[in-house]
Order: C-alpha cells, then sequence, then structure tokens
C-alpha cells in the first residue's frame, strides 16, 4: 500500500491557466502559486500572456505544478481554469476540456457555457473581494478556490509566499487583504455547502 501512495504522490501534475484582463492580478496569482510551488514539487512551470495594454487587455497566466519532467509550458486545454473576465470566457469557450475544473467570477460573468461535461464553481469572487477590503484581492480569492478544489498544494506554502512576495514588493499594505481573501477562497466550499 505504502507503494501505490508513493508512485501517486511521484506523478502529481496540476495545470492551471487563469484568464481575465490586464489589471486584475491574473500575473501576479499564477506567479506566487508557483514559487509556492517550487519546494513542492521536482518541476515547475510560469506563462505568462498578455496584450500590449497594460490595463484591460487580454492576460493569461498558466502554472504547471509537476513531480514529472514538463515538456512544454503551454497547455491548450488545460485541467482547471479560472476564468475572471466575460471576453475571456468567450476566448476560451474551445478550450475547455471535459472534465475541467472551470471556476468563473459570478460577479462579472453571468452567461456560463452549457456543459454537463465540466465541474463548475461559481464564485461571486469581486463583490467578495471588495466586501473584504478590495476587489484589487479578487485573483487570490479565486486561486483559493482552486487550491481548495484541487488540493495542488497546503495553505501554509502559499501564504508564505503571498507574504514574501507582498513584503519584496513593497506592498505590504495589500498582505492583510490578500491573506484574508486567500483563505476565504478556500473555505468557500464549506459556506456553500447544505
Amino acid at each position: 500500500m505504502t507503494t501505490n501512495n508513493l508512485n501517486e504522490q511521484e506523478n502529481r501534475r496540476y495545470e492551471l491557466v487563469m484568464a481575465g484582463l490586464g489589471g486584475q492580478g491574473v500575473l501576479l496569482a499564477t506567479q506566487v502559486l508557483i514559487r509556492a510551488g517550487v519546494g513542492e514539487f521536482a518541476h515547475v512551470s510560469w506563462f505568462p500572456s498578455y496584450a500590449t495594454l497594460v490595463r484591460g487587455g487580454d492576460c493569461e497566466g498558466t502554472a504547471i505544478l509537476s513531480d514529472e519532467p514538463i515538456h512544454s509550458p503551454l497547455i491548450y486545454k488545460p485541467k482547471s481554469l479560472i476564468i475572471m473576465s466575460m471576453y475571456a470566457l468567450d476566448s476560451f469557450v474551445e478550450r475547455i476540456a471535459p472534465g475541467c475544473l472551470l471556476i468563473l467570477d459570478s460577479s462579472l460573468i453571468t452567461t456560463v457555457p452549457d456543459r454537463d461535461d465540466v465541474e463548475l464553481v461559481q464564485v461571486p469572487a469581486t463583490q467578495q473581494a471588495a466586501e473584504l477590503g478590495s476587489s484589487q484581492a479578487t485573483n487570490f480569492l479565486m486561486l483559493g478556490v482552486y487550491l481548495s478544489k484541487t488540493n495542488a498544494l497546503g495553505m501554509e506554502p502559499m501564504e508564505a509566499e503571498l507574504t514574501r512576495t507582498m513584503v519584496q514588493e513593497n506592498k505590504e499594505n495589500f498582505l492583510p487583504t490578500n491573506l484574508q481573501a486567500l483563505r476565504w477562497g478556500y473555505r468557500y466550499q464549506e459556506t456553500t455547502s447544505d
């Protein structure tokens, strides 16, 4: 039995694409996820993609955490998608694979794909982040939901890396709200179950 568990652990692989608009913190959130995963996985990959606009343009962060080598940082149909804008959803409709974990910000996305072959999680993320203190924490709230659903990483390495990143970038004033949002997202399923 121990051998089977070790083999399962040796073959862990988590794929996430987080998509939205420039200014929503998509790249920062996926970068923090990857940095937190460095001590937990043998291989990590982060691939940012963004339009030429600084704010408001297409933005996508691809994160892969794996115990096996990663042969390409690109994923066309990821196992998990976090979508933070209606525009991003429209551009990803063809890329949603059967069995995909699809996490949508229901504060901003009012029309959802009519799919019964995905695990759909709708979170009023922007609204909730604003209630916690800043809608700029929406990215980490959504990441908390992802971590809760996949168990890709525990909260301890994520909180440590988020803290390190905020301090390193002289954004300590954002840290309490971001941590609170990450924790709220992680507990979201608990608050919505019967």
